[in-house]
């Protein structure tokens, strides 16, 4: 599991863990939808998790939180 899990309160954490159990393995890229993503920290961790190549799209209608996430990410990371 990724250190990055420990920066997540107790419910986002539980909430990656049985994500993370649940998905099949797999060694190819998948797209991932984070519905309601708040600031991304969750989606981060998970996505820390996920193959190579793999996508997390992040939605949430609180433009505030989401402008937070976008400051956080950089690189190829960042898209808008």
């Amino acid at each position: 599991m990724s250190n990055d899990l420990e920066i997540l309160g107790s419910y986002e954490r539980l909430l990656v863990e049985m994500l993370l159990e649940t998905i099949a393995p797999s060694t190819q890229p998948v797209t991932a939808l984070d519905l309601a993503c708040g600031n991304g920290t969750a989606a981060l961790a998970f996505g820390a998790n996920l193959p190579a190549g793999s996508h997390i799209v992040a939605i949430s209608e609180d433009r505030r939180r989401l402008n937070a996430l976008h400051q956080r990410l950089t690189g190829p990371l960042r898209r808008t």
